[in-house]
């Protein structure tokens, strides 16, 4: 063999095996899927509680109920070994029937006050975010930054008597919000087809006299009967509060919490 053949065979060779160490140092951890998506129900435990300041009184509205309702939405791709990005969507609506009784104490003279009111809200939380995921082979754990594009439409109604005089009153409000995101996240490979996983994301943030708070969280396992298709079963709770203080002070609480099935897609 020539010295220019073997000059040839180490360069083909050294190229050949660079470009195993290369697509090894690009493969993602065991724990991680290079795609994953995922779109379930919850049967969740859902209070939404509705505060306003009226010129006549302070009405306090909450209801509690269980539902079945459809869960968020969500996608994360997996850019080389630890670089993830994440699109995750959850919408709740609520509308409740509320009645109640009380006192109203104008100048010292308490009054009997009877009221019977309804109320609607509609929020929804739009987010993308940066992951990144360190850790073993098995088992990884996720910190990131991103945003959040933050809906919420609601209105209440409602009318009764105070000391015998007859009073109706509505209030409406529409928001909208961008707002930084911290998210964590954990996954672990339990049995090659079996995985545990947890997700936390949080907002604070205060714009134009209105302070939003947001909280998510679950936490469950994934079954993949086949290679891109499983199921999982999570337990999630969701808090997010509004507050507007002023002359006519509007705060609203919708938090929900419960188990949730999933549909997962990976690739």
């Amino acid at each position: 063999m020539t010295m220019h053949a073997c000059r040839v065979l180490r360069a083909m060779l050294a190229g050949v095996l660079g470009g195993s160490a290369v697509a090894a140092a690009a493969q993602p951890l065991e724990a991680l899927d290079r795609f994953n998506a995922g779109v379930g129900l919850q049967y969740r435990a859902s209070a939404v509680t509705v505060g306003l300041q009226w010129p006549f009184a302070a009405p306090q509205l909450r209801d509690e109920r269980r539902e079945l309702a459809p869960d968020r939405l969500r996608g994360e791709l997996l850019i080389g070994q630890s670089h993830g990005l994440v699109f995750d969507h959850a919408q709740t609506f609520a509308h409740r029937e509320w009645s109640a009784a009380g006192t109203f104490a104008p100048s010292g003279h308490p009054l009997g006050i009877t009221a019977n009111a309804s109320g609607s809200a509609r929020a929804s939380i739009t987010g993308a975010y940066y992951r990144y995921w360190f850790g073993s082979q098995r088992t990884a754990f996720g910190i990131g930054v991103g945003a959040a594009y933050l809906r919420l439409d609601a209105r209440a109604q409602g009318g009764g008597t105070i000391g015998g005089l007859a009073f109706d009153a509505a209030d409406a409000w529409r928001e909208r919000q961008t707002a930084p995101v911290l998210a964590l996240g954990l996954r672990h490979v339990a049995f090659d087809t079996v995985r545990l996983y947890a997700d936390a994301t949080g907002i604070d943030v205060s714009s134009s006299g209105s302070h939003w708070r947001v909280f998510s969280g679950s936490a469950g396992v994934e079954w993949f009967a086949l290679p891109n298709l499983g199921i999982g079963v999570e337990y999630g709770l969701r808090d997010l509060r509004l507050t507007q203080p002023g002359e006519l002070a509007r705060d609203i609480e919708i938090r929900s919490h419960g188990p949730a099935l999933y549909m997962r897609g990976r690739f």
